[in-house]
Parts: C-alpha cells; sequence; structure tokens
C-alpha cells in the first residue's frame, strides 16, 4: 500500500491538510479507474482523466469541488502533465457555483449597429476598438497612445501587464473599420477634452481618457436610445443590470473569431485568458496572430462590408433565381414523366426511369434505347434553355438523383 500511494506523498508532503489532499487524489484514481503504480507510464489521455472526475463530482459542494479540482490539476502538472487550454476553460467553468441564471445577451452584428447608429465619433471609436479587440472594458479605457500601432495593418495594440486583469501583458488586433473611427477619435480628442462641459487633463496619455463608470453610461445611453435598455430580472442582485453590457462586446468578439474557425486558444488568448495564452505564445508567431486575426476581421465588421460583400450577395441573388427555375424544370420533368414516348415506328416506349411499368419483351431494345436517350437529350436542352448556361445545366443535371449525365453531339 505504501509503494501505491508514494507518487501521492512526494507530491503532498510539504501541503497543509495533507489527508484532504490524499482523499481526493485517491478519490481521483477511483473514479478513472486507474492503477496508481503504472499511471504515468501509461498511453492515456490525461486531460480526458480530469475532465472525467470533474463531471463526477458535480454534486460536490462548489468549494470543495473547486479546491479538489485544482489538486489533480498540480498533481498531473507536477508529474510532467501538459493540461491544455481547452481544457482549463472547461475546468474553470465545472469549477463554477450554483448562481442567478443570468439573462444578458450576447449582440449580434445587426444589434450593435443599430446601437452604434446613435453614436458619436467618441462612442463608435471605442465600442467598435473594444468589440474588434477582444478587450475588457477597464483595459480599453486604460491602453496609451504608445500602446497602439497605428502604422500596421491590422493595428496591433500590445496590453501592458499591469492593466491586465492576468497580470500578463499581450498583443490584440482591432478591424478597419474601429481603425477608422479611431483616427478621427484622436484628432479630435483634444478638442474635445478641452470643452467646456468635458473639459479635462489633455494631458493624459490614454486613447480613451474615461473612467469604467462613464464607460458603462456611455454604452447604457446608446442601449437606451436604441431600445435595447432591457433589464436583468435574474441577476441575483439587489440592483438590476442590463441585459446587454459593454462586456459582452467580448462575446461577441469570442463568437465572431470562432464562427471564422480561427483556433480555440488563439481566440482566448487574443482575449487575455489565462489557459489560452501560454499556449499560444509558444505555438504561434506575432505574425501568425495577425494572419489568423484577419481570417476571422470580416466577422467583427459592424458597418464596413467585407470586401467580397457584393459577391457574395450576388451569388446568394443568383442561386435563389436558380432555385426557383429549377424547381419549374422539376414542375416540367413531372409532367414529361407522365407523356407516352414512341420509337420511330411509333410504338410506345415505356421509360423505366420516368415510369414504374417495366419495359415489355415485344418492344426492340434497341428501340426502347434510342428513345431513352432523345428523351433525355430534349430534357437536358430543355434544362440548358431554362437555365441560360450549359455548363451550370450540367452540373445540375449531373447532381440530380437517378438521372444520368447526358452527353450532347459534338458540334
Amino acid at each position: 500500500m505504501e509503494e501505491k500511494i508514494e507518487i501521492i506523498e512526494k507530491f503532498i508532503k510539504a501541503k497543509n491538510g495533507r489527508a484532504t489532499y490524499r482523499s481526493w487524489l485517491l478519490k481521483y484514481f477511483e473514479i478513472i479507474d486507474a492503477d496508481l503504480n503504472i499511471y504515468f507510464s501509461m498511453n492515456r489521455n490525461y486531460n480526458e482523466d480530469i475532465l472525467k472526475f470533474a463531471d463526477a463530482i458535480q454534486d460536490w459542494a462548489p468549494a470543495t469541488r473547486k479546491s479538489s479540482i485544482s489538486c489533480i490539476k498540480n498533481f498531473l502538472m507536477y508529474n510532467n502533465v501538459e493540461i491544455q487550454p481547452k481544457t482549463k476553460y472547461e475546468l474553470k467553468e465545472r469549477c463554477k457555483g450554483p448562481s442567478a441564471v443570468s439573462q444578458e445577451k450576447i449582440p449580434e452584428r445587426a444589434d450593435l449597429k443599430e446601437i452604434l447608429s446613435f453614436g458619436t465619433v467618441r462612442h463608435k471609436a471605442i465600442f467598435l476598438t473594444m468589440a474588434s479587440s477582444g478587450m475588457r472594458p477597464g483595459e480599453a479605457v486604460s491602453i496609451t497612445v504608445n500602446d497602439i500601432h497605428l502604422d500596421e495593418t491590422p493595428i496591433r495594440i500590445e496590453i501592458p501587464y499591469d492593466i491586465t486583469k492576468s497580470k500578463e501583458s499581450r498583443i490584440t488586433f482591432i478591424s478597419s473599420e474601429a481603425k477608422h473611427y479611431l483616427k478621427q477619435w484622436l484628432r479630435i480628442k483634444d478638442s474635445y477634452l478641452n470643452s467646456g462641459r468635458n473639459k479635462a487633463d489633455i494631458s493624459d496619455k490614454r486613447v480613451f481618457p474615461f473612467s469604467s463608470q462613464t464607460l458603462r453610461e456611455m454604452w447604457n445611453g446608446l442601449t437606451e436610445k436604441a431600445g435595447y435598455d432591457d433589464l436583468d430580472e435574474r441577476s441575483g442582485h439587489n440592483k438590476k443590470r442590463h441585459k446587454m453590457t459593454p462586456h459582452k462586446l467580448r462575446k461577441f468578439f469570442k463568437t465572431s473569431l470562432s464562427n471564422a474557425s480561427v483556433p480555440f486558444e488563439v481566440v482566448e488568448a487574443l482575449m487575455g485568458h489565462e489557459e489560452g495564452m501560454s499556449a499560444v505564445y509558444r505555438r504561434y508567431s506575432p505574425d501568425q496572430l495577425k494572419q489568423w486575426y484577419l481570417k476571422g476581421e470580416p466577422n467583427l465588421l459592424i458597418f464596413e462590408m467585407p470586401q467580397n460583400q457584393e459577391m457574395i450577395d450576388d451569388m446568394r441573388n443568383r442561386l435563389d433565381t436558380l432555385t426557383k427555375e429549377f424547381e419549374k424544370f422539376r414542375e416540367f420533368e413531372q409532367h414529361v414523366a407522365s407523356t407516352e414516348l414512341r420509337d420511330a415506328n411509333g410504338d410506345v416506349v415505356l421509360d423505366d426511369e420516368l415510369n414504374p411499368v417495366m419495359v415489355t419483351g415485344h418492344i426492340p431494345q434497341d428501340a426502347v434505347r434510342i428513345a431513352y436517350e432523345q428523351e433525355q437529350e430534349r430534357k437536358f436542352k430543355k434544362l440548358v434553355e431554362v437555365l441560360g448556361d450549359e455548363e451550370l445545366a450540367k452540373v445540375v443535371w449531373g447532381l440530380k438523383p437517378g438521372c444520368k449525365q447526358v452527353k450532347p453531339k459534338q458540334s
């Protein structure tokens, strides 16, 4: 027994509450059904093991659940197991205790467009910057001009460690439309701050020299004008908060990049989640992060259309038209299916693809084949006439279930 728990004793020897740690670790091996003697020499998926443990203890008290998961995670890392960023994120979610169900709304592009349409350059600059960078509100009102590289595309922002939640510096980027309004804001910033009502210290080097409270008030003013000022009735506090908060711009950022197939750990790192940062900065160069951001940037645009959006819309319209025309063709096909075909001698030919009746033996097989090919070619020509494009007709014809590809005669 002593040999069996030796690896546990090495890990917990310098810790307080060793008995509790020991019981958690033994419970871990019981849940995953693994032998302590050979556990770290086995070809196991250790990330799946800890998630299995976390799922099995969901009925434990929240504090105990969180502490035990932390214990197992540190134990695995102590034994040189790499916990993947996505696993860390999922463990964090499982550690959360029961709380009031929030009704906060994750904004979509149309929502943000409507909300920001009531804003000035100042509003659009800060909120488009937040929506396209994934920055927290506190980070957005703390960055300085020196943190922003205006001469790069996309604009790169270096967020200093002392203003981040994780206390680790990171980089992120902003979209082309955020850049447009940001440059406009920087041109009028000093005059705005020097105006009577807004008079402030123009020596303030922050890009957005406002407090977090002022930022929330700015946002709430816009959502009220746009009709998005519903309160969260289940926020769990005496003071209800808005469903659509500035913090939700980070959710928009995450969802938009994820929908563009940007890797999970890249999105997490750009947002400043500790789970993704360490892995990303080991695997990706700043230029690679930039390329992934550019891939997802079209999904972050609120007012601007992606460069190829007109072409996409045109293709969608053409597809809708072709779909309607093809439906007309299918009606025509059904009509043909109920029509008698005749061979060169005037005898009735039954097309076995258009008519469920089998071809009878008294009709010459060559006549059946010739009549069938003639009818198929006639139908194909009709499809070309309907679609107005022979190549497209070939594609549509080939995709039709149960139809043979027509080989038009060479001219």
